[in-house]
């Protein structure tokens, strides 16, 4: 069986997006960057790729969601050109969906303005019943967002190495078009169309492959750990650690400044295995021998970038 990676080039139609000093848009670009990921992931055996929209029209949030439910994507990524009126802003930035507050002003701001494309796309039938109910998306998004942050973390190693970071750490934020319970779900903004030189390079069809690459090799890293992990051999000291409420491998992994491949290596686990309360799994002990809190919180650094072949 495939694994269908849900492609969704944002905007289309009567909502051009952003519109760059050169009157670029947004909905053409990412669309431009869409295709170019589909011809990617197409040639992976065992992938498949499919777009939300293939041409300059618009696809309510509804009916986007629906065609990843309808596939049972494994992944929904959704492309997209940020801007700002600062037009020096630039870099990329990878937001996961946030059923509360968002992580800052400035994600709280562009969640809003992205929900906003339904009204500008001309769609009338906008059904919102349920979507924004903290206590139901809860209740059944809890694990698929963690997994959602997984991959978002894994896709910001690999767009580092083509852009530079608007943000370090993904961010958070209530986006419509990422309200899936069940596959995970990021938004990606590519890199700034209002700054000049970021447009041009969006424009540009080397630097669009470039990003289609970067993009379906972190997929890849995903799905089957491709990329370079660090390495776990005998060297690499361990302690027991106890799993607690709300605990989770990625919560886990960021807090104690561990990379997630570690902790699944020595656990023999994989990204999608859930954990327990009371289970415990092996992390990486501080050199100096300290108690098992302090070696939570001070393990290994990553010091070698992932690079995409």
């Amino acid at each position: 069986k495939k694994k269908i990676i849900v492609i969704d080039p944002g905007h289309g139609g009567e909502d051009p997006g952003a519109v760059g000093k050169n009157k670029t848009y947004e909905k053409n670009i990412v669309l431009s960057i869409s295709r170019e990921l589909q011809k990617n992931i197409n040639k992976i055996p065992g992938y498949r790729a499919v777009l939300t929209r293939d041409g300059d029209y618009y696809v309510s949030f509804k009916k986007r969601l629906q065609k990843a439910k309808d596939l049972k994507a494994s992944l929904f990524i959704s492309v997209h050109a940020d801007a700002a009126r600062n037009r020096n802003a630039k870099g990329s930035s990878v937001y996961c969906l946030s059923t509360g507050g968002a992580s800052n002003e400035a994600a709280k701001l562009l969640a809003h303005n992205e929900n906003l494309s339904d009204i500008f796309g001309g769609e009338t039938d906008i059904d919102s019943s349920n979507e924004s109910n903290p206590i139901i998306m809860n209740m059944f998004q809890t694990n698929t967002t963690n997994m959602s942050k997984i991959y978002a973390e894994n896709l910001i190693k690999y767009l580092n190495e083509v852009n530079c970071l608007k943000h370090g750490v993904v961010q958070e934020a209530p986006f419509r078009v990422l309200k899936l319970p069940d596959i995970p779900a990021v938004l990606i903004e590519t890199a700034y169309i209002s700054n000049a030189y970021e447009e041009r390079l969006l424009k540009k069809n080397r630097f669009q492959k470039t990003l289609a690459t970067a993009i379906s090799s972190s997929i890849l890293d995903y799905f089957n750990g491709t990329g370079k992990s660090p390495a776990t051999d005998d060297k690499i000291k361990t302690v027991e650690y106890t799993i607690k409420k709300g605990d989770t491998l990625f919560s886990i992994a960021k807090k104690s400044n561990a990379q997630l491949e570690v902790i699944l290596t020595l656990n023999n686990l994989k990204r999608d295995d859930t954990v327990f309360i009371g289970q415990e799994i092996l992390v990486p002990e501080d050199e100096n021998g300290d108690d098992e809190e302090d070696a939570i919180e001070k393990t290994l650094e990553n010091k070698n970038k992932i690079k995409f072949q």
